[in-house]
C-alpha cells in the first residue's frame, strides 16, 4: 500500500456544489414578495443577511433537497486527480439530521471512488485535523487546526465582513485549490 501524500478535507455545501443557488431558487419560489439573489446573500448565517426576510434553513430539512444538486465545475475530475496523486479525501459536511441521508447519498452518487468511512457529518470543524482544509465558512476555516487551510471565496465571506479572514489563502473555484495542492505536494 501506498504512503498517502496528505489528507485532504473539503466542506460540501457550496464548495463541492452550489447550494446557495437551490436555496435562492427555492426562496423566490415560495415568495414573491421577496425576491433575493446572490448578492443579497453578503453573510454566511441567512438571518444576518438585511435583505432575506424569510427563514430558509428548514429548506435543509427536506427530503431531496440536496439529492438533485450536481458537483461544481471541475470538482467530480478535481478530487479524481487529488486521489491519483495519492490524497486521502475527507468530506467534512454540517447538515440538520433530517439533511444527513440526503447528504450522504449525494456524496456517494457523484464521488464513488472515495470510501463512504471518508464521509464526516460534522457541525464543529474546528476538531477536524488534516494537510488541507477547504470551506466557504470563515469561521470555520479561522478556527481549525489544519496546516493549510483555504477560504473558497464568496459573496457571503468577503474580508469586508469578516475581517479575521484577512491573511487566509483564498481560492474562487475547486481546480484553483487543486492546483495549489498539487504545487505545495
Amino acid at each position: 500500500m501506498q504512503k498517502s501524500r496528505g489528507t485532504v478535507i473539503l466542506d460540501v455545501d457550496d464548495v463541492l456544489t452550489d447550494t446557495n443557488g437551490k436555496v435562492i431558487i427555492t426562496y423566490n419560489n415560495e415568495h414573491e414578495d421577496n425576491k433575493i439573489s446572490r448578492k443579497d446573500i453578503v453573510r454566511f448565517r441567512y438571518v444576518e443577511c438585511p435583505n432575506i426576510k424569510y427563514k430558509v434553513t428548514h429548506y435543509f430539512e427536506r427530503p431531496g433537497f440536496f439529492k438533485d444538486l450536481e458537483p461544481a465545475e471541475g470538482v467530480v475530475e478535481g478530487i479524481k486527480e487529488l486521489v491519483d496523486n495519492k490524497y486521502d479525501i475527507i468530506f467534512a459536511t454540517a447538515t440538520c439530521i433530517q439533511g444527513t441521508r440526503d447528504r450522504q447519498e449525494w456524496i456517494i452518487k457523484h464521488f464513488p471512488f472515495i470510501s463512504e468511512r471518508n464521509i464526516c457529518i460534522i457541525s464543529r470543524k474546528d476538531i477536524i485535523c488534516g494537510d488541507w482544509f477547504l470551506d466557504d465558512c470563515t469561521d470555520n476555516v479561522v478556527n481549525n487546526k489544519c496546516t493549510n487551510r483555504i477560504i473558497k471565496d464568496a459573496e457571503w465571506n468577503t474580508v469586508k465582513e469578516y475581517p479575521e479572514s484577512e491573511g487566509f489563502k483564498r481560492v474562487n473555484n475547486f481546480k484553483k485549490f487543486v492546483e495549489l495542492v498539487l504545487s505545495k505536494g
